[in-house]
């Protein structure tokens, strides 16, 4: 065989290598993406319940006044409503 026969069958080999593994790394690229939003929507939803329970502990030692407790409270639940929200759309779309 020539050295452009050789050099055209490595060149067409590597073309569909490239053809054929593109798809495949393109959608483990995307599936890591959706783990690390995932993680972040889980982990910003655990300080949300953190943050809910030291200002019931803080209430409850008397840290806190009523008025601005229930403001607080109410304003957490909201944040972690809409996250609870996020990660349920997200497990909706990515078919967990």
């Amino acid at each position: 065989m020539s050295l452009a026969g050789l050099l055209a069958a490595l060149l067409l080999t590597a073309l569909a290598l490239i053809i054929v593994a593109y798809p495949l790394l393109r959608h483990s690229e995307s599936t890591g993406a959706r783990r690390s939003s995932q993680r972040n929507l889980d982990t910003n939803y655990q300080r949300v319940l953190i943050n809910i329970r030291d200002l019931d502990e803080d209430f409850a030692t008397g840290k806190l006044d009523a008025h601005s407790y229930h403001d607080e409270r109410e304003a957490w639940m909201q944040r972690g409503i809409e996250l609870l929200r996020q990660i349920d759309e997200q497990t909706k779309t990515s078919g967990a």
